[in-house]
């Protein structure tokens, strides 16, 4: 009869362990995937999509436990970072109300941003208090990455995209093709990936501050460090092809702060850096011939003339166009010179609210870009230094209290959140705006979750 009630328990158990995992692999797909797959309803003008109310679910179902818990604002550095997350979002509510832009939908929608990843953070940190499995939660990011993978070589060698790609849009072409006429591809076709996002640096960042989950390690056993290995080697050939320079740069920077944290040796240091610079040769023009030769095994079709690109990857170019006053590097940090100038000339520090940054932007005459480029400028220009250098501040004692934890357990989840943190710095100035994008919540809230068991701002006074 024990033994009977001793084997039902342990099937209650794996079975409520498999029910926990799809729970946590649905939250976690839904930040990735769910704010693209929108439903055909509105709320009180609000678009309804699968991370939404994905969010509110698990927020409300982790609330009433907390409360239920005598621990509504949990404990250590999740608490400080929750409170201080509530004070940005009245403060944002505040900005709203002050210049007047809360009925303006673009505004109103970052706003709305804002508070769902109040809710993803909560529900994050609620789950690291409660020891989650976090090797559940890279295999799901992992997935996930595979998914998107797919989706971008295919579009890399078909020249066809998904409908939210501004490849598909019509009044991309139209508006290029009349600033350009002289535009070198008059069709339509376009030889690279977008995936779920609109342009190619947006899917980019996300492929860059993700892939860290596919880093060899010894314990994973040879099989699956080389599919992990040829995974990693895939993704960073569509950052490749996509020509986004800063993702690249980002990358090189997160396998540094991975080596140096690994206190790795020189055979290490090869082996990384050789996989860096050898693969990166995937956009010489002989070798991009030669892919073309492959691509046509499954699609005769395929334009040479449009696959060949040149390269403009390597940060030098950047710089050396910069130097003549032109390219993508020049016009960043021409923007980023401005925001910063309108910050203390404008609202002497006090931030232009919810995507306000960009309409000051549209005032500046020759600008040539008018969206923040730069998450970490985007949150200072936006919602002020006090708020920006808060945030910042919180990020940093995360990332060095998981470098901590590292050199203490050498479990490899810190190392793996510690580089895509470094990656993030970097990686989150490739798109156009990306307070917006849904995954970033994920590196934030799980190095803040698992790193905040202490208090930071409380420390002394516990002393």
């Amino acid at each position: 009869m024990e033994r009977s009630i001793n084997r039902l328990t342990k099937v209650g158990r794996g079975f409520r362990d498999i029910i926990v995992s799809i729970l946590i692999g649905v939250f976690f797909f839904s930040i990735i995937f769910g704010d693209v797959l929108g439903l055909d309803y509105r709320v009180m003008g609000i678009r309804v999509t699968l991370y939404r109310v994905c969010v509110l679910g698990f927020f409300l179902f982790y609330f009433l436990l907390n409360l239920k818990r005598k621990r509504l604002f949990l404990t250590g550095m999740r608490k400080e970072f929750i409170v201080f997350f509530i004070l940005w979002g009245l403060y944002a509510i505040g900005q709203l109300i002050i210049f007047g832009n809360y009925g303006n939908q673009y505004n109103l929608t970052e706003g709305i941003n804002l508070a769902a990843g109040f809710l993803c953070i909560y529900v994050i940190f609620s789950m690291c208090a409660d020891d989650l499995d976090l090797r559940t939660v890279f295999s799901g990011i992992r997935i996930a990455l595979i998914i998107i993978l797919v989706i971008a070589l295919w579009e890399i060698f078909t020249a066809k995209h998904l409908s939210m790609s501004r490849y598909m849009d019509d009044n991309y072409w139209r508006n290029l093709f009349k600033i350009y006429p002289q535009y070198m591809y008059k069709t339509r076709k376009r030889y690279v990936a977008t995936g779920i996002f609109y342009n190619q640096n947006d899917l980019c960042a996300m492929i860059a501050i993700l892939m860290p989950s596919f880093c060899p390690r010894k314990e994973y056993g040879k099989l699956r460090n080389v599919i992990y290995v040829i995974a990693a080697t895939l993704l960073y050939y569509v950052i490749l092809r996509n020509d986004s320079w800063i993702c690249i740069q980002a990358i090189l920077i997160g396998i540094v702060v991975y080596l140096v944290i690994n206190k790795s040796k020189i055979k290490s240091w090869v082996g990384f850096l050789g996989w860096f610079y050898l693969v990166k040769h995937t956009t010489d023009y002989t070798i991009q011939r030669l892919i073309v030769k492959f691509i046509r095994l499954f699609n005769r079709n395929i334009d040479e003339s449009l696959f060949v690109l040149g390269d403009s990857t390597s940060l030098s170019i950047q710089i050396t166009a910069a130097e003549g006053s032109y390219g993508s590097l020049y016009l960043r940090l021409n923007t980023y010179l401005l925001e910063m100038k309108g910050l203390f000339t404008e609202t002497y520090g006090a931030g232009f609210g919810p995507r306000g940054v960009q309409q000051y932007l549209e005032r500046v005459e020759n600008v040539g870009i008018v969206n923040p480029h730069g998450f970490w400028i985007e949150i200072l220009v936006n919602y002020g230094l006090v708020i920006g250098l808060l945030f910042i501040i919180f990020c940093v004692v995360a990332l060095i209290r998981l470098i901590i934890k590292y050199r203490e357990t050498g479990d490899s989840i810190y190392i793996m959140l510690a580089v895509m943190d470094a990656i993030l710095v970097g990686a989150s100035m490739a798109p156009s705006s990306f307070i917006n994008f849904t995954y970033i919540w994920i590196p934030i809230g799980l190095s803040i979750g698992l790193a905040g068991d202490k208090p930071f701002f409380n420390r002394a006074k516990k002393r």
